[in-house]
């Protein structure tokens, strides 16, 4: 049976910690972060890396939007699909036309 997948736009303190028990869950995390470090402890986790906010959501079946409100960077990333977990949002990601069926989207306020 193959493993559900989570890609995560943000890997803070929350989005690390939320994406690790994912990991520890037996999921396929496919992670994102404008920090290389958080990035590369993502990956020492167990998950992998996306070079993009879109990059998150390939074969994705649920996207979790978590960083800082309204300073993360990702305005620029490109928008597709009449799915694209954009509703309302500041920061919109590109979304493959399959398979996603959830977005979460979370803020932290400093």
């Amino acid at each position: 049976m193959t493993p559900p997948t989570a890609g995560f736009v943000g890997l803070g303190t929350m989005g690390s910690a939320l994406s690790a028990h994912l990991l520890a869950a037996g999921w396929r995390v496919t992670g994102y972060d404008i920090d290389p470090a958080r990035l590369a402890a993502h990956t020492g986790r167990g998950g992998e890396a996306a070079s993009s906010p879109a990059g998150t959501t390939v074969g994705a079946d649920v996207v979790i939007k978590m960083y800082r409100s309204p300073g993360f960077q990702v305005r620029n990333a490109p928008v597709a699909a009449s799915n694209d977990c954009r509703a309302g949002s500041s920061a919109p990601i590109a979304v493959a036309p399959f398979r996603l069926s959830t977005c979460v989207k979370c803020k932290t306020r400093p």
